[in-house]
């Protein structure tokens, strides 16, 4: 197909903008002569596009480009930039003429020098510019079109910026701030969304047009994208990843996060609760997300394997490990486990070691101490008492409710002929301290009904009532992490995460 074809099947709008199309335009009616298809074809897109973005319709064609009877020149081969069809063969043919004459009285705009120049300067080819500076028609024309397309422009970038307010006003305190506005409007720039896709997916979401969270809430699992209503679906899946994050540094009522905001801005019915949860229907719903961190680069540069990111349910009521390694201490020596550190180089300490906790609560650290309970034969009824123990200091609320109980619990991870505690994140063990953690966070905050998404890969769960420790226990949601002595920042709980 020839660019003249590809440009009247894009209506005037070419990604480049039509200031370009104007210029190519121009650069073919030059380098054609009248009665060629090319020649009149050009003339009459160019009459077009000055008539979509400047009063000056009522101008002749001839106004901007005349060609006078030819003048012998040296043949000149026809550029590139024609596109001829394959099986034509264009003789090479003379260079139009452009005529000097004085401005037509129709044209009332004054041109900016500063627009001109510009304007010449786009033009490659210095015969062509010189020629074409010469016409005081084409100079008042592009100066016409110019300033009206640039004012349109402005006016689109106006209204992009009112509707992102609009957008961001469902989650602002006090309404969106400039920068605010800005970062929204730099996820659809970031991901080559053109202008006029951004406007179409903006209007979307401030008619809550994006996200049918109905039926994404009463599906158990799937993918977000399914509940993206049809017409917004490409573009949601460039930006969707870049609005998972969007709550950094927003000024948001209420403890919001990036979850939240996703489905708070683009979703229907969704809205922010005073205590951040999102509300759709007559439910309401804690969001909680995972994600999965790209592997580094191998020296075959092939990526390496993808790390998971998980979520925290830690509650006030639970423990920081860091605080509750004290008294975890002692209950290590009341069961007779004498050395309860080991020595690790540091080139920062005076003496060039440094002490680090054992018997973390992850894969190592229960090997460690299944090896030093087997030193001590200890029974297995033992070891769980022992265990429970430990949990209770960082559980003290869930176990001190029914020790015994507990107990039985932690027994249960055990296996029954050594008495050793699973050392993988997915064993009984693992589970039983997320079950815990959870079972703490959901009496502190009242939580039941959760929204647990992938930010990577899209993939959500909607868990009500006992649904997230049933799917601990089944393995839907990956535990790993674990508990870490050190750690005083997070109240104990393991990392969950979906795939």
């Amino acid at each position: 197909m020839r660019i003249l074809d590809i440009i009247q099947l894009n209506e005037f709008a070419p990604p480049s903008g039509q200031a370009d199309l104007f210029q190519q335009l121009a650069t073919i009616a030059q380098e054609t002569t009248p009665g060629d298809p090319f020649h009149e074809k050009a003339m009459k897109l160019m009459q077009a596009v000055l008539k979509k973005v400047g009063d000056i319709a009522d101008q002749p064609a001839q106004a901007v480009v005349t060609q006078p009877a030819p003048v012998a020149q040296e043949p000149q081969p026809v550029p590139v930039a024609q596109e001829p069809a394959p099986e034509e063969e264009l003789a090479p043919e003379e260079e139009p003429v452009i005529a000097e004459r004085a401005p037509s009285k129709k044209v009332s705009v004054q041109p900016d020098d500063l627009v001109w120049e510009e304007y010449l300067n786009t033009i490659a080819d210095p015969k062509a510019r010189a020629k074409i500076s010469k016409d005081p028609h084409v100079k008042a024309s592009i100066s016409v079109f110019i300033k009206s397309y640039e004012a349109k422009k402005e006016a689109a970038r106006k209204e992009i910026n009112d509707l992102a307010g609009d957008v961001l006003s469902r989650i602002s305190k006090d309404g969106a701030s400039d920068s605010e506005k800005e970062s929204l409007i730099a996820i659809f720039a970031t991901n080559n969304v053109p202008e006029e896709h951004m406007k179409f997916f903006l209007q979307g979401a401030k008619a809550g047009k994006i996200i049918d969270m109905v039926s994404l809430v009463n599906a158990y699992n799937g993918k977000i994208d399914a509940h993206v209503r049809q017409p917004y679906r490409a573009i949601f899946s460039k930006v969707i990843g870049n609005f998972f994050n969007l709550a950094d540094g927003m000024r948001t009522a209420g403890n919001i996060g990036p979850g939240e905001v996703a489905f708070v801005l683009l979703g229907n019915p969704a809205k922010k609760m005073a205590k951040g949860d999102l509300e759709v229907g007559n439910e309401s719903f804690e969001v909680k997300a995972s994600s999965d961190t790209p592997g580094k680069l191998k020296k075959e540069g092939t990526p390496g394997a993808s790390k998971p990111n998980g979520a925290v349910f830690g509650a006030k009521v639970n423990q920081k490990p860091a605080s509750a390694w004290p008294i975890v201490q002692e209950i290590l020596n009341k069961y007779g486990i004498e050395r309860t550190t080991r020595e690790v180089k540091d080139a920062s300490s005076p003496t060039g070691f440094k002490e680090l906790e054992r018997f973390k609560i992850n894969s190592s650290g229960m090997t460690d101490l299944n090896a030093e309970l087997d030193n001590l034969r200890m029974p297995k009824a033992k070891r769980a008492n022992l265990m429970a123990d430990i949990l209770e200091q960082l559980f003290p609320k869930i176990v001190k409710q029914n020790k015994k109980e507990f107990v039985q619990h932690v027994a249960l991870t055990m296996d029954p002929t050594t008495g050793h505690f699973p050392t993988e994140d997915t064993g009984e063990l693992m589970k039983l301290l997320a079950k815990t953690a959870l079972t703490g966070y959901k009496l502190e905050k009242h939580k039941e009904n959760f929204i647990f998404f992938n930010k990577s890969s899209r993939t959500f769960y909607v868990f009500r009532g006992d649904e997230m420790a049933e799917a601990i226990d089944d393995g839907t949601i990956r535990l790993f992490k674990g508990i870490d002595w050190s750690d005083g920042q997070y109240p104990a709980a393991p990392k969950m995460y979906i795939s």
